[in-house]
């Protein structure tokens, strides 16, 4: 059996501003001013670690993951990945509120052409809050 594999860093960044941000980034920094995407071409299986921190009651850090085959219409597939920090399928979204967030979500044989991940952030006081988001695409 042959694996082939390419390992990301999606993207990383402190004190976002209020807004929706779509990763991977091409630069690594978090702008909120395109929607970003993996080509999923040749690629059957993705593994998503992050890491979210919102140090304020006041700050939300709201994560979801999206798909697509056209790069146009994208469907929320959340529920579909699964969650290794909690063995279960079916988490609608991951939200770090006052909080600090570790996961790895895992979706194996997707089948469609794009993947995005998506942040919102809402503020409510100063930006004190982080994410940082690697992945591991393969196919075998």
């Amino acid at each position: 059996m042959n694996a082939n594999w390419q390992l990301d860093r999606m993207g990383y960044q402190a004190n976002l501003a209020a807004a929706t941000y779509y990763l991977p980034q091409p630069a690594g920094n978090l702008t909120a001013a395109n929607r970003y995407y993996w080509d999923m071409q040749g690629f059957s299986d993705i593994g998503v670690s992050f890491y979210l921190v919102a140090s304020d009651a006041n700050n939300t850090l709201t994560l979801t993951f999206e798909s697509s085959n056209d790069a146009t219409a994208w469907v929320d597939i959340s529920m579909a990945g699964y969650d290794l920090n909690q063995n279960a399928y079916g988490t609608a979204s991951w939200v770090a509120n006052n909080s600090t967030m570790s996961r790895q979500v895992d979706f194996d044989n997707l089948l469609a052409r794009y993947f995005s991940v998506k942040i919102v952030v809402a503020l409510g006081g100063a930006a004190n809050n982080s994410v940082s988001v690697y992945s591991q695409r393969t196919s075998i």
